[in-house]
């Protein structure tokens, strides 16, 4: 099975065990219902194929067990999807908590921006449990997400994986819990601002002149897929077409950001503000 992860990685895995079937893209297509162009899309990563016609191909090209159902737990991730609150609520919030762990996984390089809340990977644990510490949240159900967000927060620390977050100035200085929680939190993404090289942390001052708006807050993951959180639900998005348009809005975010020690210097004078209110 080929390394990686998402639309690459089943593109890849397809490919070679067409390879190692010996069989054209004609032959593969006819096998498994689908046309030689279809086939030529998939292995390009052009083309999202569902489950069923993921595990069909790896089916006629004769693969193992686990490689079929590899293929299919990969094109499951890749689906365009949206699912509303009460659902994730229902599953549980901690089980979503460690899907998007696996997402961030399987991700080499992850891009986010948010315009009113912490980046859930640069929370404080005390920021994460006033988060976590609503109505619709049982005290048990409240735990173990926290105790899995902070989970996820390990991959930080994996070279392997890049990161760039940016924050705009007016999600710092939204007071979440209390000043003193804030000043906390305000100096661990500070601490976060020049600690690795894999991690870039941006922030965009409010006086900055921006040309644009941007409505909400969105994580990129490769060039594989972009979520979006709303109050009622939370979007997967696949498409080439959204993933464009994402792409090309952090990279005007990313242009207003200031970075390293700047980033820094701003995160301690906010800081700063906080410990100095009554």
């Amino acid at each position: 099975m080929a390394n990686g992860g998402g639309r690459d990685e089943l593109a890849r895995t397809l490919r070679a065990l067409r390879a190692a079937a010996r069989l054209t893209q004609t032959e593969a297509g006819r096998r498994a219902g689908l046309g030689q162009h279809s086939v030529s899309r998939v292995e390009r990563g052009l083309y999202r194929p569902t489950a069923d016609e993921a595990a069909a191909l790896a089916t006629a090209y004769g693969a193992s067990e686990a490689d079929r159902r590899r293929v299919r737990e990969l094109a499951d991730e890749l689906k365009s999807e949206v699912v509303p609150a009460r659902v994730i609520l229902s599953r549980g919030a901690a089980s979503y908590q460690q899907r998007i762990g696996q997402i961030e996984a399987e991700s080499r390089h992850i891009r986010a921006f948010h315009p009113t809340m912490v980046h859930g990977l640069l929370q404080t644990e005390a920021y994460i449990r006033v988060i976590f510490a609503r109505g619709d949240v049982d005290a048990t159900e409240a735990e173990r997400a926290v105790a899995a967000r902070l989970d996820r927060q390990r991959i930080l620390d994996d070279p392997d994986h890049r990161f760039t977050f940016i924050q705009s100035e007016g999600a710092l200085r939204w007071q979440l819990g209390s000043a003193a929680l804030m000043a906390e939190q305000l100096d661990h993404i500070a601490r976060w601002t020049t600690r690795a090289e894999h991690v870039r942390v941006g922030l965009i001052p409010w006086t900055t002149p921006a040309p644009m708006g941007v409505l909400h807050g969105f994580h990129l993951y490769d060039r594989r897929a972009v979520t979006v959180g709303t109050k009622t639900a939370h979007a997967i998005m696949t498409e080439e077409y959204d993933l464009a348009v994402y792409e090309d809005l952090f990279t005007e975010l990313e242009r207003l950001a200031l970075f390293g020690a700047d980033a820094a210097t701003l995160a301690h004078r906010i800081a700063a503000e906080y410990r100095a209110l009554p």
